[in-house]
């Protein structure tokens, strides 16, 4: 204790050494946890056993043309996949891109994923006002949507100011 009020300085720093460390230890573990949260929701999100098949490349006179730069699967493809393999309990044909979406006089950048209903149930997703499509809708190519919670933030934000806002 002597040598500890002998040297207050020293002593002060050694204590504010250790607070800093321990409180440094704390926010990494903190942020790990939290780090690893967000990761298993993500993984939550994908669904059980979700088998995801994309069309693949190709190389035409030796340069590849990437993911999506051959359009070889089919809506058959997708069919078959779902009737000869048992363990696949559900099956959405997938189209994707960007697109331009217009409503009255605004507009908003984003992308289109092409799916059936099914896809709601494969990603875990839910409505929170409104109803799906149906398959019904699909087959007769009803000009149906359903929107995001950023996408309808956006169209309202927007169509409330009649300007552009960046907060959406």
């Amino acid at each position: 204790m002597g040598a500890l009020l002998r040297n207050k300085m020293r002593s002060v720093l050694t204590v504010l050494g250790i607070t800093i460390g321990i409180a440094a230890v704390i926010c990494v573990v903190a942020i790990g946890k939290a780090g690893q949260a967000r990761v298993e929701q993500q993984l939550n999100n994908l669904g059980d056993s979700l088998v995801w098949i994309e069309a693949g490349g190709r190389a035409v006179n030796g340069v590849r043309t990437g993911t999506h730069g051959t359009k070889s699967l089919t809506v058959g493809d997708a069919v078959a996949v779902k009737n000869q393999i048992s363990l696949i309990k559900n099956v959405s044909p997938n189209v994707d891109g960007p697109i331009q979406v217009i409503y009255g006089n605004q507009n908003w950048f984003t992308r289109l994923h092409g799916v059936s209903p099914e896809y709601f149930d494969i990603k875990r997703w839910y409505v929170d006002h409104g109803a799906l499509f149906s398959q019904e809708d699909v087959d007769r190519a009803a000009e149906v949507c359903a929107i995001g919670r950023d996408g309808a933030r956006a169209i309202v934000w927007r169509g409330r100011s009649g300007r552009q806002s960046h907060g959406a």
